[in-house]
């Protein structure tokens, strides 16, 4: 299964505001500072069109050296996959 160029949705998915090593405020945590570390789209039922919502997690370095990179939420596991309402519509 492919994604799509232009998702309907993008979901950035946060990362801790402060180094769970040395406690320091992460840089830039929720701005500029953070790179998408992975991208995975969940294609699904609309009311008349296919919904795609893009999932992100963020990844950023402390200034103390300690890496993040946030994890995606139950039930997005695949880079590409459907959603539930796709699923009950075709038992997949």
């Amino acid at each position: 299964m492919k994604g799509v160029a232009e998702p309907i949705q993008t979901v950035d998915h946060r990362l801790p505001q402060q180094c769970l090593r040395c406690h320091s405020a992460l840089p830039l945590v929720q701005a500029e500072g953070a790179k998408v570390a992975e991208r995975r789209q969940v294609i699904d039922l609309p009311t008349t069109v296919f919904d795609v919502i893009e999932h992100c997690t963020l990844a950023v370095t402390c200034n103390c050296g300690q890496a993040y990179v946030n994890r995606f939420p139950a039930g997005v596991s695949k880079t590409v996959q459907y959603g539930p309402n796709v699923r009950v519509c075709g038992n997949i």
